[in-house]
């Protein structure tokens, strides 16, 4: 007969009672400190906040420093706002789970003095404390309300730890969330279990908030991107890749880690390059046209304007055009002096010069047919004069709002800039080369042709044993010549993929 008789230390324990349950009303941090939950807040379902961050900055880091007039110290009302409760988080926001509380009052605290004292293998969140013990919060103390303890929702169901905010600052409506650490985090009802030992709660407690932050994410019948992606209509352009940028970050990389690898991808570059750099053909060819329009002695047509046009969809797709302004802005361009834009500012000269034109052709000023006209005469001419006004404003109002570029260095679609580049790059590797064979001419003359066979642990352990300074000193410049014979070695290892690289520049004739 199996004897079911409950032994004392589980009648203690509540096992005679059956599954135990949740105080609702209060929260408790992991040590069994008891806060008393706001009556605003139920606990039978998860609460879900819209909220600014999350920051990194600790919450008590974040208390301590001056914050706006606008903001509040923690909360303006303890019940969340319109934009907090959104299904949807606003731009800038994000969503988050409500898990618990965050005293202001235990920040003054000595936890030496109100930690709470409980018996080993004892559970928390079962036994009402006395009403003495439990925390509470002054409703009309705006500066002292309750942080919400929450988590940022994930969509990861392999995480296994969460990292706990509190929401501060709130201003217009939401707060801003800062990191906090789960041991000051009063947990709400839902998030806590029997777990008896201490050193097992918070990843038991953890567990609980974890399986109600996991945001599930289905994809749908037919999102938007995926239209977009099926649409066969519109052209897939792709990646704009930059030679300039992709070398300079090599050559900065390699300055400031010296690592083998930069050089090996500067080698594979150059190996790949035509070795005539003015056989690269120019990026956007009508857009840098239309911009040297001044040296064109043809006829800007509304055929040349619409190859234009087909560009501008490519580099700037929200952009509209008409074909005829464009073309007579074209005109006026070349019937005007010194009215080129600046290749850097295209794109605010188009835009504002048609938005010209075509108030002039509105206005009467201006007559398409006749200005277009292939044919010259007084008529043309008489038109021409008015788009080169035009043409001149564009050009004066968008010097004087954004600037000249004449300081600007020229795209690298520009064979000239391109080859430039290149001799840059050949100066900076032979100065590197130069500065190897100094390095090496001093090194011979500091330490000679001689080796060392010893190791760095059997010199240092001479240098132990010497009883005089000059011993020593002899040591530890052993010492010395190793590291800087180790130092050689690897940068002689460098200094041949350099090499290889002038080498390719020298045979591409730069």
């Amino acid at each position: 007969m199996v004897n079911t008789r409950l032994s004392r230390a589980e009648k203690r324990k509540g096992k005679d009672k059956g599954p135990a349950t949740q105080i609702v009303d209060l929260c408790f941090n992991l040590g069994g400190r008891a806060f008393r939950q706001p009556e605003e807040f139920s606990t039978e379902n998860p609460i879900y906040i819209n909220a600014k961050g999350p920051s990194s900055t600790i919450y008590k880091t974040a208390l301590s420093r001056a914050r706006k007039p606008t903001q509040a110290k923690s909360r303006v009302t303890i019940s969340l706002f319109a934009e907090e409760k959104q299904d949807e988080p606003p731009t800038g926001l994000f969503k988050y789970l409500l898990i618990g509380w965050v005293p202001m009052s235990i920040l003054e605290e000595n936890k030496s003095e109100t930690g709470t004292k409980r018996s080993y293998g004892t559970m928390v969140g079962l036994e009402r404390p006395k009403d003495n013990d439990i925390i509470e919060y002054d409703h009309d103390d705006v500066d002292n309300f309750p942080m919400m303890a929450v988590v940022k929702l994930n969509s990861d169901e392999n995480q296994l730890s969460t990292r706990c905010y509190v929401l501060m600052h709130q201003e217009d409506g939401t707060c801003t969330s800062y990191a906090v650490s789960a041991d000051d985090v009063f947990y709400m009802s839902m998030y806590r279990d029997e777990t008896s030992s201490k050193k097992d709660r918070k990843g038991n407690w953890n567990r609980l908030v974890n399986k109600f932050a996991l945001q599930q994410t289905p994809i749908t019948g037919n999102p938007p991107a995926l239209r977009r992606a099926r649409d066969r209509s519109k052209s897939v352009l792709p990646p704009t890749t930059s030679l300039e940028n992709e070398i300079n970050s090599l050559l900065a990389t390699y300055e400031l880690t010296k690592k083998p690898w930069c050089l090996d991808e500067f080698k594979e570059i150059l190996e790949d390059l035509n070795p005539d750099p003015v056989n690269a053909p120019p990026e956007n060819t009508a857009l840098h046209g239309f911009a040297n329009l001044e040296d064109d002695s043809a006829l800007f047509t509304q055929a040349k304007a619409q190859n234009v046009i087909d560009e501008i969809r490519i580099a700037w797709p929200d952009t509209e055009v008409d074909p005829v302004h464009l073309a007579m802005l074209g005109r006026g361009i070349q019937c005007a002096d010194d009215t080129a834009p600046d290749y850097i500012h295209l794109h605010a000269y188009i835009r504002y010069g048609t938005n010209l034109i075509q108030k002039s052709i509105a206005a009467g000023e201006v007559d398409a047919n006749i200005a277009l006209q292939v044919e010259d005469g007084e008529d043309r001419q008489t038109q021409e004069k008015v788009l080169a006004s035009i043409a001149q404003t564009t050009h004066d109002t968008i010097r004087n709002v954004l600037g000249s570029a004449k300081l600007q260095k020229a795209p690298l679609s520009d064979a000239h800039a391109y080859r430039k580049l290149l001799v840059a790059l050949k100066a900076k590797l032979v100065e590197i080369v130069v500065a190897d064979k100094e390095f090496a001419r001093m090194l011979k003359d500091s330490i000679g042709d001689q080796a060392i066979g010893a190791n760095y642990q059997d010199i240092w352990a001479k240098c132990c044993e010497q009883s005089d300074t000059e011993g020593a000193r002899a040591a530890f410049m052993d010492i010395t010549k190793l590291v800087i014979g180790a130092l050689r070695a690897h940068e002689g290892y460098l200094a041949k993929r350099v090499k290889d690289i002038v080498d390719i520049l020298d045979k591409a004739g730069i």
